[in-house]
Parts: structure tokens; sequence; C-alpha cells
């Protein structure tokens, strides 16, 4: 099966999509405590690392270009959810 570039363009943006949202998701839970078999960290701990993860992925097959557009619209969108969460 040969992907169109249409077909690549469409599974990038999900891809950045869910990178995005990983990260904004794991600086927001990054507050909250999560108990696991008696040992008690913060929540960010478990989601933070997927992100890195994908940011890996992202330079390995995008390319360095294109991770570091990615990396720095998911640092405004962080930007910009913390400026709606503190609402003041």
């Amino acid at each position: 099966m040969t992907v169109t570039n249409k077909e690549s363009a469409k599974y990038e943006a999900r891809f950045f999509d869910v990178f995005v949202t990983n990260l904004i998701t794991a600086n927001i839970i990054a507050v909250k405590l999560v108990g696991i078999g008696g040992i008690v960290f913060p929540a960010g701990v478990i989601i933070f690392p997927i992100s890195d993860i994908f940011g890996d992925v992202l330079t390995e097959v995008y390319g360095y270009r294109n991770a570091r557009r990615v990396i720095w619209l998911g640092f405004l969108c962080n930007l910009l959810a913390v400026v709606a969460v503190k609402g003041d």
C-alpha cells in the first residue's frame, strides 16, 4: 500500500495534535498526586515521559525542523493554557 502526500499530511497533523495535547495535559495534571502501590507521586510523572517519546519520534520521522516547529507550538499552547486557567 502506498501512502500519498495527502494521507501522510493527515497522519502528521494527528501526530502533532496528540503531542501538543499530551504536553498540555502533562502540565495541567502535574500538580495532582497519584498513589500506586503505596507510593505517592505527581501524575505528570506518568504522562510527561510519553510526550518526550513523542518528541523523539517527531524528530526521527519528520525531521528536526518539523519537530522544532511542533515543540514551539506546544510551548505556545501551554502558555495559552496557563493564561486561560489563571483567568485573572
